[in-house]
């Protein structure tokens, strides 16, 4: 429906353009470290698709974001069969999974949602696996390393959350008796590519850059009250068009950039992060309130009015409405079983991470659908028979009262 060549996302575009960028070669690539504004992970994937196809159709890639959402649904099942004994209902919490559509229309467009979604079920499958042979063992092991660094360098804002994963993943296979030098190998190994590619980076930006130059612009917004409409979700059509113009160099972004022509990424970087620095201490209880709304913007279980469609606005508000109620209840919940306190563990450090990174990111957030949603379904369906018996109560209490 949407189309093979179709991107519909904003940042889509700049994905794309950055592949192009790639494609032409590492020369082209370092006379124009400029144009490299996002994340590099995913744009040379593209770019690697384009390669192989020799051409720049989205095709291949759409092929292989489908394929991701396909393997998430096997992992997803493969979890909530851990936790859910009917039959029925895991059928219908991986069927509600599969054709949630705020998972789905990423996987159709060019983003890096499906991925995260992936690499998020991935981690939590090593979680709570059991004990396995050592080949099996060296296998995962390595897999996770290399999983984790693309997550970084795709989305360095990934980089918190992971190492809260990690901790809880390398401590659980300790406790397992897993073989030490092969948990120490898949550290080395994680260290040893993001040290490449810090070093890869430096030389592209002529300077220091952590991760992403993309950090400094972040920076330079990150407590802007400008935003605060979008964090409630309450920004109109206008309002919200108006916001995300000025997000593109107003509040002196601009101006850095203006005066800073032809000088290294690095440099210009630098410059934003002390603007940053210096918008968030001017003011420093309005910022904190700033930096609070927009921790809940990530939780907020509605899109955004202006951003999105009537029906896309009222579809998020029914769907994550009732999903996060329950929730909420089962991370409050102290009778759970074991199986289901590791749920609760795992998501909670990962919810954290992601919480605190993206405070440095402004404007739409949309990243909690890609770590968060399949943790909304399987607990939602883990506590369905609790809450069909409660009805099943309250419908018998009533019909009692009416018969008196």
């Amino acid at each position: 429906m949407k189309g093979f060549e179709t991107t519909t996302i904003p940042d889509a575009a700049g994905y794309v353009a950055q592949a192009k960028i790639f494609s032409e070669g590492i020369d082209y690539t370092f006379k124009n470290p400029d144009l490299l504004t996002h994340g590099i992970g995913f744009s040379f994937l593209i770019a690697l698709t384009f390669v192989f196809t020799q051409s720049t159709s989205l095709l291949l890639f759409k092929l292989i974001l489908a394929v991701s959402h396909g393997l998430s649904v096997y992992l997803f099942a493969k979890i909530a069969d851990r936790y859910i004994t009917s039959k029925k209902l895991l059928a219908c919490c991986v069927l509600f999974f599969t054709f949630d559509p705020f998972i789905l229309i990423p996987s159709t467009d060019i983003q890096t949602e499906p991925i995260t979604t992936l690499l998020t079920l991935f981690w939590l499958y090593l979680f709570l696996a059991e004990e396995m042979k050592k080949s099996r063992q060296i296998f995962l092991t390595l897999t996770f390393a290399i999983s984790g660094f693309y997550s970084v360098i795709m989305r360095p804002n990934s980089l918190l959350a992971l190492l809260l994963v990690a901790f809880l993943i390398y401590r659980r296979w300790i406790q397992h008796h897993f073989n030490s030098a092969v948990l120490i190998t898949s550290v080395v190994v994680f260290v040893f590519l993001l040290g490449l590619y810090e070093i890869f980076i430096t030389k592209l930006y002529s300077g220091f850059v952590f991760l992403t130059p993309i950090g400094g612009v972040s920076s330079a917004y990150m407590c802007r009250k400008e935003f605060i409409p979008q964090y409630l979700g309450i920004a109109s059509r206008e309002q919200n068009e108006q916001i995300n113009v000025w997000s593109k160099g107003g509040g002196g972004v601009s101006e850095i950039f203006a005066n800073n022509v032809g000088s290294p990424v690095s440099k210009v970087n630098n410059e934003l992060f002390e603007l940053g620095k210096e918008s968030c201490l001017s003011n420093p209880l309005e910022s904190a309130g700033v930096l609070a709304l927009k921790a809940a913007a990530l939780w907020r279980p509605f899109t955004v009015f202006g951003a999105y469609s009537l029906s896309i606005f009222l579809i998020s508000f029914l769907l994550w409405v009732p999903l996060t109620i329950v929730v909420i209840k089962f991370l409050l919940t102290r009778n759970l079983s074991r199986n289901e306190r590791l749920l609760r563990l795992f998501f909670l450090l990962l919810s954290f991470g992601y919480t605190a990174s993206l405070l440095l990111t402004p404007t739409q957030i949309r990243h909690r659908v890609a770590f968060a949603e399949p943790f909304y379904w399987l607990i939602f369906f883990i506590t369905l028979p609790a809450i069909l018996k409660f009805a099943t109560r309250a419908k018998t209490w009533v019909f009692e009262m009416r018969k008196q």
